[in-house]
C-alpha cells in the first residue's frame, strides 16, 4: 500500500553510512505450506483475503520488490529489499529514483536499514559526507523524535513515521480489502511464474486506517490529516494470492488531488532471514540529538535542514 511504500521513500532527507557494530539477525520462519491446489483458497473473496491475511502473518518475513509512482511523474522511485514484519520489523535493502535522495549518493542507490522502530539511511557522496563531518548513517529513533516539542518538524514526521512502521506487514492491507467496496474475484492468473487468484476491491482512507494496528490517536489523527491535505478519496487495491493463501504481487492505485499515486509491489521467499548489522554509533548522526541539541537553531525541522541547514 502507499503508506508501506511512504516509509521507504519519504527518505527526502539528512545523511547515511558505512556499518560497523552489533549486528541484528531476524529468526527464518518457514513459510505456511503450499496447498495441493488453487482451490484451497474460499470462494468467497472476503473469506479468501481474512484466510490469506492470516497466513501471511505468520509467514513473518519476504523479499520485496517495490516500484512506486507520483502523480508528478519522472522517474520511479525503487525499493529492493528483505522485510521482516515479526515483532517491531527489520528492513535491509536500497532505494533507487528518489529525488530527495541522490544526493547523497554517489551513485543513485541508497542503502537503508530498519530494526526496532529506528530507521538508518547511509550517504556515500564526497560532499554530503563531509558535511556530515566524516559520518556516514543518519539515525532516525522515530519515538525521540515524536517526544520532541509539539508542532516541531521532527515531532511531526515521528508521529507519522512511527505509524507507519507499525503498518510494514502485507497483512494489514488484506485485511482491510475484504471489507472494501465492490470486492470481486478476477480469476486465476499466472504472475511471477506463480498460479495465482487475482483478487480486486476499492478502499476507502477510514477503511485502511480501521485495518492499521496498534496506533495512538495522535498518529492517527496525523494520518487522517494527510489524506485530507491530499485528497485521497479512494484507494484502488489488486491482490494475487497464491495457493498458499500468500500475496505474490499487489498493486495500489491511490486517487489524490493531484492524479493517481501507484505503488506495485512483488513478494517472493517468504520466511526470509533479515539480517542486518546496526551502524557504530560513532559512523552515525542522531537526528533526534542533533534537534535537541539545536532548539530553535535548527531549520527544516525533520529534513535535511536539521543538521543546521549545511546539507
Amino acid at each position: 500500500m502507499r503508506r508501506t511504500f511512504a516509509v521507504l521513500t519519504v527518505l527526502t532527507l539528512g545523511l547515511g553510512g558505512v556499518a560497523a557494530c552489533h549486528g541484528s539477525t531476524s529468526p527464518p520462519k518457514a513459510a505456511p505450506p503450499a496447498s495441493p491446489s488453487p482451490t484451497a483458497l474460499p470462494t468467497d473473496p472476503a473469506a479468501a483475503l481474512r484466510w490469506a491475511a492470516g497466513r501471511t502473518k505468520a509467514a513473518g518475513s519476504a523479499k520485496i520488490d517495490a516500484t512506486s509512482q507520483s502523480p508528478a511523474g519522472g522517474t520511479p522511485q525503487v525499493v529492493k529489499a528483505a522485510l521482516s514484519w515479526s515483532g517491531e520489523g527489520q528492513l535491509n535493502g536500497v532505494i533507487t529514483g528518489s529525488p530527495g535522495l541522490t544526493r547523497f549518493s554517489s551513485d543513485g542507490t541508497v542503502p537503508i536499514l530498519i530494526t526496532g522502530g529506528v530507521m538508518y539511511v547511509r550517504m556515500t557522496d564526497p560532499k554530503a559526507l563531509a558535511q556530515s563531518q566524516g559520518r556516514s548513517w543518519l539515525k532516525f529513533d522515530f519515538a525521540e523524535l515524536a517526544a520532541l516539542a509539539p508542532g516541531s518538524g521532527g515531532a511531526d514526521f515521528g508521529n507519522v513515521m512511527g505509524s507507519l512502521l507499525k503498518q510494514l506487514s502485507p497483512d494489514v492491507e488484506l485485511r482491510a480489502l475484504a471489507g472494501s467496496t465492490g470486492l470481486a474475484t478476477v480469476g486465476p492468473e499466472v504472475t511471477d511464474g506463480v498460479r495465482t487468484t487475482h483478487l480486486s476491491g476499492t478502499l476507502t482512507p477510514q477503511q485502511l486506517l480501521d485495518a492499521m494496528p496498534g496506533l495512538t490517536a495522535g498518529q492517527r489523527a496525523e494520518i487522517v490529516q494527510q489524506d485530507q491535505q491530499a485528497g485521497i478519496t479512494s484507494e484502488t487495491v489488486d491482490v494475487w494470492l497464491d495457493v498458499r493463501g500468500l500475496p505474490i504481487r499487489t498493486e495500489d492505485h491511490a486517487a489524490s488531488n493531484l492524479g493517481s499515486f501507484d505503488v506495485d509491489r512483488h513478494f517472493s521467499d517468504y520466511g526470509t532471514q533479515v539480517n542486518l548489522t546496526t551502524p557504530d554509533a560513532a559512523d552515525t548522526l542522531d537526528l533526534a540529538a542533533v534537534l535537541k541539541a539545536c532548539g530553535s537553531g535548527c531549520t527544516g525541522g525533520g529534513s535535511g535542514g536539521a543538521t543546521g541547514g549545511s546539507i
